[in-house]
């Protein structure tokens, strides 16, 4: 049965085939029936292991040679005659793994955990596998998703710091960028930064000892200013051989945006140097309007239901930041902006992303930082059971998280956390 013959199919002027990772699919894919998608998802895990079981090693064929085939759901997948070699030996199960988790990670039009798993689930029931081997099968291939993620934002984010430094305008005592006029000296930056921090109609929405962050415009543009002093020979002496905050935070911005993550619009960054060294820096980002911190709008719930969503939906957020090959060292709710869109949605904004690693090794130690900041970060009306929902769904991508030593550990620290007055940001 076709899938145009069903209820919810397809509309009749959507092309037959369509190359998976196009522009095309990515903006076909979102207006899918949940059942068309399912349907064609389990039909490619299915085709995935008659490629497998008939010899042919799907690694070798070319991305944009899969093809999509929307009105099969019995055979979604579309290739070249002359690209199926049979004949040969199997692949291995590595090869097997890695080439599964590189055509989930960017050719396939699945977005979501479920739709992915969706696709190997179709692949372990055509393979038979028991319940200990599906899981190990799940656990190998979202590792080695993992590791293909973190190799391509590593690259990204080399990408935007060799743009940066060819862009880059540097005069005698400082060096920046400003994203809308690049024709802008350096100088002429630093004169409307500090006018803009004078401005009568500045606001000041944080201010410590060493970082303030401040409201207001610089030449025409209604943005947010952060700004970091190095006033210890120290802290100086440490950027000597690391990037200041600022051009950190610019980096992991634009690759954030280039990998698809929401993230506020970076605007531009500047650095104060004296012999050599930085001893001021501000990144300037775009303002988001209708925002608020997610720590604020956690305050505002009080059904158990409405808190339990919001928890889902940070978790899942968090999740997507690590599946883009990204690691956030600081993931308080303070440093989370939540934004509502006319429709109702609401999109998440991370802030303070000078903390942010790209290709960082995923290690148990952060998993459970990451987890004990954000449930730490909550008010202390959050009863404990509402605290450990955000483990709900974890050990299923991490399996080390069933043990009740890890939930145990989790909650202990998340109690140091709670009781300290200040808990600890990222080291940077």
């Amino acid at each position: 049965m076709s899938i145009e013959s069903q209820s919810d199919a397809t509309p009749p002027a959507t092309p037959a085939v369509v190359v998976l990772g196009s522009p095309e699919m990515a903006k076909l894919w979102p207006d899918f029936p949940p059942r068309t998608r399912a349907m064609l998802l389990a039909a490619a895990g299915r085709q995935w292991f008659e490629l497998w079981q008939n010899r042919v090693a799907p690694d070798e064929i070319p991305p944009q040679a899969w093809g999509w085939n929307l009105t099969n759901a019995r055979a979604p997948l579309v290739l070249p005659p002359h690209l199926i070699i049979f004949g040969r030996s199997r692949i291995s199960q590595t090869r097997l793994v890695l080439a599964l988790a590189a055509w989930l990670q960017n050719g396939s039009p699945a977005r979501t955990e479920r739709e992915r798993l969706r696709v190997l689930s179709s692949f372990a029931k055509c393979a038979a596998l028991d319940r200990a081997a599906r899981r190990n099968f799940y656990a190998r291939v979202r590792r080695a998703a993992r590791r293909i993620a973190a190799m391509r934002a590593r690259e990204v984010y080399r990408e935007v710091l060799a743009e940066t430094e060819d862009h880059c305008r540097q005069s005698v005592h400082c060096r920046g960028i400003w994203m809308p006029d690049s024709s802008l000296t350096a100088d002429e930056m630093q004169h409307a930064i500090e006018a803009a921090l004078r401005a009568p109609e500045a606001h000041v929405i944080k201010q410590s000892g060493v970082a303030s962050v401040v409201r207001s415009h610089v030449l025409g543009e209604f943005v947010v200013i952060k700004r970091h002093r190095l006033s210890q020979p120290g802290k100086r002496l440490k950027y000597l051989w690391r990037m200041s905050r600022a051009r950190r935070a610019w980096a992991a911005g634009i690759a954030m945006r280039r990998l698809g993550l929401p993230a506020a619009e970076p605007m531009g960054f500047l650095e104060i140097t004296k012999r050599g060294r930085v001893t001021d820096n501000f990144i300037i980002t775009r303002w988001l309007p209708d925002c608020r911190t997610a720590r604020d709008g956690a305050n505002d719930l009080h059904a158990r239901s409405e808190r339990r969503s919001a928890i889902a939906s940070w978790r899942d957020e968090w999740l997507r930041l690590i599946e883009r090959g990204l690691y956030h060292a600081d993931t308080k709710l303070s440093n989370a902006l939540v934004q509502t869109n006319g429709s109702g949605r609401a999109a998440l904004f991370w802030t303070d992303l000078e903390c942010v690693e790209a290709g960082a090794p995923l290690t148990k130690y952060r998993v459970m930082r990451n987890i004990v900041q954000m449930n730490g970060s909550l008010g202390a009306d959050f009863s404990v059971r509402d605290r450990l929902f955000f483990l709900r769904g974890l050990p299923s991508r991490f399996g080390w998280l069933r043990s009740r030593w890890c939930r145990r550990i989790i909650a202990a620290w998340t109690e140091r956390r709670k009781r300290s007055k200040e808990p600890a940001a990222c080291v940077s």
